[in-house]
């Protein structure tokens, strides 16, 4: 009966022994975890600053895109205007004369 009393002792001892250690352990990591916290904020609040500025640039991006576009059109009508230019005057020389029309009448 004394061996049993004795392994109770040392299980009690070696579970008060786990128990301070476990508190020991908590009270070391517990700087640790609050540094890791405080990282973990500082680096989502980058990543929030970072996707905001990538959809600015997006936004921006889209607007230079639609102004790019407008203003190519806006010089490329006029230009395509003045290709026209030439064949149009050839087809207007190579026209009937509205006077020799009201003669032949």
């Amino acid at each position: 009966m004394f061996i049993v009393w004795i392994s109770v002792a040392l299980i009690i001892a070696s579970l008060v022994f786990l128990g301070s250690t476990a508190v020991k352990t908590m009270k070391e990591a517990k700087p640790v975890i609050t540094k890791m916290n405080a990282t973990i904020t500082r680096i989502k609040q980058q990543t929030d600053t970072i996707k905001m500025q990538t959809d600015h640039l997006t936004a921006t991006q889209a607007r230079m895109t639609e102004d790019m576009e407008y203003k190519k059109n806006a010089i490329n009508y006029p230009v395509n205007e003045a290709k026209q230019i030439v064949p149009r005057l050839k087809t207007l020389w190579a026209a009937t004369p509205f006077s020799d029309v009201i003669s032949k009448k």
